[in-house]
C-alpha cells in the first residue's frame, strides 16, 4: 500500500505549519520585571532579644528581623548545623545587660497554660529614631535583540 492523497495532505499541512510556528519573529515589546527588590525590605532589628518558640527556625528568625541567619549564629554562639530549641533567648544586640522596653504578643485570644508568648526588646530614646539607610539599585534597562 502507498502514501495516498489525504495522508500527504494531512503530512504537507503538518510540516508547514511546524516551519511556519518555528520561523516567527519575537515581539518587540518586551517587558523586563526587576524581581531583586520585590518585598520591601525589612529594618534590621539592632537591639533586644527573641524567645524561640516551637516549630521557629534559625533562618526564619534572622529573616523575620532582617539578619542573615549566619550571622545571628555567630551573634548568638549557635554553631552549624544551627540547631535552636524552644524556650532559647536570640539575642540580636550581643549584650547581656540592657534596659530597653520590652513588647510582648502572645498566640490566641485567652491566655492558657500553653500559650506562646514571644518578647521582642525595642530601643527606646535617640536608638529609636535610628533606621538603617538602604541604598537601590538601577532600574535595569532591556538590551535590544541580537
Amino acid at each position: 500500500m502507498g502514501i495516498t492523497s489525504f495522508q500527504r495532505l494531512v503530512t504537507g499541512l503538518v510540516l508547514s505549519t511546524l516551519l511556519v510556528g518555528c520561523s516567527s519573529t519575537p515581539s518587540g515589546n518586551v517587558r523586563v520585571v526587576d524581581r531583586n527588590n520585590a518585598t520591601p525590605q525589612r529594618p534590621t532589628v539592632t537591639t533586644g532579644q527573641y524567645v524561640v518558640r516551637r516549630g521557629d527556625t534559625l533562618f526564619s528568625i534572622a529573616f523575620r528581623y532582617g539578619w542573615d541567619y549566619k550571622a545571628l549564629a555567630a551573634r548568638n554562639n549557635i554553631p552549624a548545623p544551627y540547631t535552636i530549641h524552644p524556650g532559647q533567648t536570640i539575642r540580636f544586640d550581643g549584650r547581656s545587660g540592657s534596659t530597653p522596653t520590652a513588647v510582648v504578643t502572645q498566640s490566641g485570644s485567652t491566655p492558657s497554660s500553653s500559650s506562646k508568648t514571644t518578647v521582642i526588646r525595642r530601643p527606646t530614646g535617640a536608638e529609636a529614631a535610628t533606621v538603617p539607610s538602604v541604598a537601590s539599585k538601577p532600574t535595569p534597562v532591556p538590551m535590544p535583540p541580537a
